[in-house]
């Protein structure tokens, strides 16, 4: 599949703030038969009614937000949860200065803060890829 050839992205991150990151991951969770468990902000379960998408997506683009206010577009490639916590894998959706086009680059999910926060372990970085590797693997077979 497409997952053969990345590599992981190692630089240094900042926490990524997006409007439409929660949107993304829920259509991306829709197309792979993930559910997640939608909360309002007091806590309490949301219909799914009343959730309306600001904007249909292009292709799980997510455009994040930096905190100087830089926005950048990353392609969803997926969510997975590893030990407890989840983590967005993204794609640079466009050539920029930091990573290259094949560079995976992996966020703790943040769901309460709603923002992308970055991975400072190094070897949970290569955990949660090899991980998210290994569940590909077997979705193929």
């Amino acid at each position: 599949g497409i997952i053969m050839g990345l590599d992981l992205y190692a630089g240094t991150l900042t926490r990524y703030y997006s409007h439409n990151w929660k949107t993304a991951v829920q259509q991306w969770a829709e197309a792979n038969g993930y559910s997640f468990q939608k909360l309002a902000p007091d806590g309490s379960p949301v219909a799914e009614e009343e959730l309306t998408p600001e904007e249909e997506l292009e292709d799980g683009i997510i455009e994040l937000v930096d905190e100087d206010e830089n926005v950048v577009k990353f392609r969803l490639l997926g969510v997975t949860e590893y030990k407890g916590a989840k983590y967005t894998l993204l794609l640079p959706a466009e050539p920029n200065d930091d990573v290259e086009e094949d560079e995976v680059v992996i966020f703790t999910l943040n769901e309460e803060e709603q923002t992308l926060d970055p991975i400072e372990d190094e070897q949970l970085l290569q955990e949660v890829f090899d991980f998210y590797l290994s569940e590909q693997d077997e979705e193929e077979n």
